[in-house]
């Protein structure tokens, strides 16, 4: 599933260290054993990419945003709130985020609220269960 892990050297406390790596323990495990049926769930193919990680100041209006990807990027953007949660609860949000980096993109809840469905792509509420589902815990 992921061949190759780097952590890009961009943690700023030992302390986001500490939690980013007790994170990825169980990350690593958990997106291999949910990873191909959430693939499956999704209709994405698996990229084996390797995943990097860097650590950001919160976007402006994102309050409480534990982390961020670009559309089929490789690396993970951490934001402050991600240094809070607990490992398990963190290591969820690693397998949202390393769907986008499978190509798996999101909506607005809003916009597809008033757009309708229309072929969207899922919501941030809609992944997250697909990850609960296959996963289990939360995000």
């Amino acid at each position: 599933m992921l061949s190759t892990l780097l952590l890009a050297a961009t943690l700023t406390t030992s302390m986001q260290e500490a939690r980013l790596k007790a994170a990825v323990d169980i990350f690593l495990p958990t997106v291999r054993t949910c990873g191909p049926a959430l693939l499956h769930h999704w209709g994405l193919p698996n990229t084996h990419k390797a995943l990097r990680f860097a650590v950001s100041e919160l976007p402006h209006g994102q309050r409480g945003t534990t982390a961020g990807t670009p559309l089929n990027g490789e690396q993970i953007v951490l934001f402050p709130p991600f240094f809070e949660l607990t490992p398990e609860h963190a290591a969820l949000v690693l397998v949202h985020e390393w769907l986008h980096t499978q190509g798996l993109g999101e909506t607005d809840t809003r916009a597809k609220a008033v757009r309708g469905d229309n072929g969207l792509a899922p919501t941030d509420r809609e992944i997250n269960a697909s990850v609960l589902q296959h996963c289990g815990g939360g995000k």
